[in-house]
């Protein structure tokens, strides 16, 4: 009975752990003994850690380290940060378990005492497990202290991931001091360090003066810095005034970033409300911008009420083909009632929109 194992176990591993520990390796096989080993492993790092950590530094049996290399005991970073990453040292090795475990005791340990989290997480050795660690130190770091954050990050190689870590920083001090971010983003080498910064900065701005971050996003002369620019703007832009946002959108060049930025106003607006959409975008004169700006609202529009947003896109006089709203409004009313949804496709005129309807 596996549970009646279960509690014989854990009342063994109380009184005397590395016996029961012995004795899992010693009586049982293959996957039981797998499964004792660990359980019993874990339960102790909630009793005694240290004595645990201890056992499995001297450790020789193979099957059994590797039984709970596999899977760590997670508890241990609650209640013992520390211990938790001289654990993931002893493994050496990085997986998504060891890289989770480190991530969280690093986490746990920098809300108490950031300049310990540093000292312990520089010791570990195996290099995928140091970057995950110096990753979440500064994540935690630039929340307290944003500019501490960037001088330690500009303290690594290159090759350590330098600019990842300079990005961070330079998104938390965005949300402080905007303008001193971007300085900082300047700074970093074209690429996607340097684009990731700069849609933090891009967004934070925003959120204190859409007009100004829209002013800046303009004068931006790398295309693709530009674009993920664009497409940062216009999503924190829309969560504070849509049509402002939407304004902004609709009177930039074509482009990929635009017509995403058009899609999700459309979405937003589609939800609160959709008429007003609609008479928004009569004036369009780009027709991509005005289909996937279409496209959003009519997703959100035909969710609700399809026949409404079916009614309404057949008397809209919004410019550029709509085969992706009748595509939308079609998906939306087949899952209640197919052969409505039929009937309307078998009426809308042109080819092209019932065939997209049908489709």
């Amino acid at each position: 009975d596996p549970e009646v194992f279960s509690s014989l176990m854990e009342s063994w591993i109380q009184v005397d752990a590395p016996r029961a520990l012995a004795w899992a390796g010693s009586s049982l096989k293959g996957r039981f003994r797998s499964q004792a080993t660990l359980y019993a492993f874990n339960q102790w790092t909630m009793t005694d850690p240290n004595a645990a950590l201890q056992w499995f530094r001297e450790l020789e049996d193979r099957e059994a380290r590797a039984s709970i290399q596999r899977d760590p005991p997670w508890g241990l970073t609650w209640h013992q940060p520390e211990l938790a990453l001289e654990l993931a040292n002893l493994f050496g090795t990085s997986s998504n378990d060891h890289s989770w475990m480190v991530s969280h005791a690093v986490e746990r340990l920098a809300q108490s005492d950031l300049e310990r989290a540093r000292t312990l997480v520089d010791q570990l050795e195996d290099p995928a497990l140091l970057k995950q660690a110096r990753g979440a130190l500064l994540r935690n770091w630039a929340q307290a202290d944003p500019e501490a954050a960037l001088t330690y990050a500009r303290t690594f190689e290159e090759e350590d991931g330098r600019s990842e870590m300079i990005a961070q920083a330079i998104s938390a001090l965005a949300q402080s001091d905007p303008q001193a971010a971007l300085q900082e983003a300047n700074r970093l080498e074209p690429g996607r360090a340097q684009t990731s910064a700069m849609r933090s900065v891009v967004s934070a701005w925003a959120n204190k003066d859409p007009a100004e971050a829209a002013a800046f996003v303009d004068s931006i002369e790398d295309p693709i810095t530009q674009e993920a620019a664009i497409s940062s703007l216009l999503n924190t832009w829309a969560g504070t005034d849509i049509q402002a946002a939407a304004n902004y959108a609709a009177g930039l060049p074509p482009g990929e970033a635009v017509e995403q930025g058009m899609s999700r106003i459309g979405d937003s607006w589609g939800h609160r409300d959709p008429e007003e959409a609609l008479a928004w975008a009569a004036n369009l004169e780009d027709d991509s911008a005005s289909r996937s700006f279409l496209q959003g609202v009519m997703n959100q529009w035909a969710e609700r009420s399809p026949e409404d947003a079916a009614a309404a896109l057949a008397e809209s006089s919004i410019a550029g083909d709509h085969e992706l709203a009748y595509s939308n409004i079609a998906s939306h009313w087949a899952r209640r009632d197919t052969e409505a949804a039929a009937n309307w496709a078998a009426d809308i005129p042109g080819e092209a929109s019932r065939g997209a309807a049908y489709s």
